[in-house]
């Protein structure tokens, strides 16, 4: 038995990615497209009976004429309606909306993280440069401060529902507040 040797690099990457979309491509395209169709009759003792598998019915519906009503105990098949326009667009619009906010919210997030890195820094930096003891307690509290607003914020953006290309970057914005 032989072995052929495997390729490395750009080639053999290239010849795997082909295969995949080939097969993506196959499964697209066999996919068989389904319509769902309703059956409906009533019965003997007058109960409405619904079922989607004509194999289901019971034996006491009859099938009817097309001339008969359904009403008078009848089977009709139903195809199932068509989803309006209108709820869609108001779907896709809701959906619209909620994204906005989101990024209304990341944005100020951002913002706010920007300015707690930028304001601790400065404390940070008045910090080292007093030698009141006084001062230093004041500036050490501010700093504690500083760090409690960034912890709840961290806490707000954790239990806010972002995209997950969003979900890092107020965090990020945040690592130059040291954590001790």
């Amino acid at each position: 038995m032989k072995f052929l040797p495997m390729e490395n690099g750009a080639g053999a990457t290239k010849r795997l990615t082909a295969i995949f979309i080939v097969l993506i491509l196959l499964l697209i395209g066999l996919t068989p497209s389904v319509q769902a169709q309703t059956y409906s009759c009533v019965t003997k003792d007058g109960k409405r009976f619904f079922t989607d598998d004509p194999n289901l019915i019971p034996p006491d519906c009859r099938k009817v004429t097309i001339n008969e009503k359904a009403s008078d105990g009848g089977l009709s098949i139903v195809d199932s309606p068509p989803i309006p326009p209108d709820p869609v667009r108001d779907l896709l619009g809701e959906i619209n909306e909620r994204r906005e906010k989101q990024s209304q919210q990341l944005e100020e997030w951002k913002k706010t993280a920007e300015e707690l890195v930028s304001e601790y820094e400065a404390v940070r930096t008045r910090l080292f440069r007093t030698t009141n003891v006084s001062t230093e307690l004041q500036t050490r509290r501010e700093i504690r401060d500083i760090k409690a607003r960034r912890d709840a914020l961290l806490a707000n953006v954790a239990a806010g529902k972002l995209p997950f290309r969003d979900r890092g970057t107020v965090e990020e914005i945040l690592t130059a507040i040291p954590l001790d």
